[in-house]
């Protein structure tokens, strides 16, 4: 009997112990692999979703100090090759930055002004040619094909006139907190652009002291493509706005069209938001040639409008943007779409350069991994 029992120990001795981590188990067997999967994409999925709506929560608490510090960061960035030139030919760098500051804000204050007299003049003397033009519209409403009566014409203008005191009426409730915000962010704008343009590469190297050194030569990179890319975007939005403004209003000059400056500092500020604005500064610019000049001179407006804008598109903005900022029609639509449900105006101003940058920062991030990657490891 103990003959049996020392043969049965040594046979369950010699079974092959069994490997924990390699044995199924029941729940894993009872769970498809795609199922499995399909569940492991879904929770980082939904915490990806989580950490984005989280920050996008942030930023609503901040915008307004999120949006002038984005804003002053690319002026920053596009007033620094100036102010390296200066450094270049012998002059202090804290002087070179107040001469280039106050330079740009006169270029941008002085004919900002001039444009405004003008355009105010200018609106000052279109009230005769708006009554004739308004008699002819209701006549031809009246007249031709579409056929309508005159009480229908002035309920629809009656209709029109409350929605715009509606809406005056909700801006002057809130006029106050509005102007205050516009001021402050204006101000802390200046003031960041003034300090960012000054000490903005000692600010970067101050925030990344504390990176590993493996992975703080990719950060650099990764910032300095982003900067570039805001920088050439700042310097070719307001270059090719200041021709896009100066072409229409030579046309509209030409064809004897009035408000020519109006329309000109509509279309510099239309140059600000891409694709969007072209469009819209060509129809308001065919549509004041309809109304106050008759349907012809409306047609030529608008083939010089598409005139400017091919131009614009396929011949100055390649040659001062270059291929820095390359990015497709799509991708531009749905960042001015999401930077203006996010910060309206100056949301959608941002959304271009701000996602063009994020998009150069992680192709530079990456390019820079994997040449480090692909360095021979240093003998000790």
């Amino acid at each position: 009997m103990r003959e049996y029992e020392a043969a049965d120990r040594s046979a369950d001795a010699t079974v092959a112990p069994v490997d924990k981590q390699t044995a199924p188990t029941a729940a894993k067997l009872s769970v498809p692999i795609w199922l499995d999967r399909s569940a492991g994409w879904a929770w980082r999925l939904l915490l990806i979703g989580a950490v984005g709506v989280a920050v996008l929560w942030i930023f609503s608490l901040i915008r307004l100090a999120v949006v002038p510090f984005l804003i002053a960061t690319m002026f920053a960035a596009a007033l620094q090759p100036p102010i390296e030139w200066l450094c270049k030919h012998r002059i202090p760098r804290n002087l070179a930055v107040v001469l280039v500051f106050v330079l740009s804000l006169v270029l941008l204050v002085g004919p900002a002004a001039f444009a405004v007299q003008s355009a105010a003049v200018e609106l000052s003397h279109v009230d005769d040619d708006y009554a004739r033009v308004r008699a002819e519209i209701d006549r031809w409403l009246i007249e031709g094909p579409i056929g309508l009566s005159r009480e229908e014409i002035i309920k629809a203008e009656e209709t029109i006139r409350d929605s715009a005191i509606g809406g005056i009426r909700r801006f002057g409730s809130s006029r106050g907190s509005a102007i205050l915000s516009l001021a402050s962010g204006a101000l802390l704008l200046l003031v960041l652009t003034f300090l960012f343009a000054k000490d903005g590469s000692a600010m970067w190297n101050t925030a990344t002291r504390g990176v590993n050194s493996s992975r703080r030569k990719a950060i650099n990179e990764a910032g300095s493509a982003a900067i570039q890319v805001m920088a050439s975007y700042a310097r070719a939005i307001f270059t090719t706005g200041f021709i896009d403004a100066v072409l229409i209003g030579l046309g509209l000059w030409v064809l004897g069209v009035p408000l020519v400056v109006p329309l000109m500092i509509l279309t510099f500020i239309a140059a600000l938001f891409p694709v969007v604005g072209a469009v819209t500064a060509g129809l308001a610019a065919t549509a004041v040639a309809l109304i106050l000049v008759g349907p012809s001179t409306a047609i030529w407006v608008a083939g010089w409008s598409l005139v400017v804008q091919q131009l614009e598109g396929n011949v100055v903005m390649p040659l001062v943007m270059g291929r820095t900022v390359n990015i497709h029609p799509a991708i531009v639509l749905l960042s001015l779409t999401a930077g203006a449900t996010l910060a309206g105006l100056a949301g959608a101003f941002l959304g271009v350069p701000v996602v063009a940058a994020g998009m150069a920062a992680i192709a530079a991030f990456s390019q820079a991994r994997v040449k480090a990657s692909d360095l021979p490891p240093v003998s000790p």
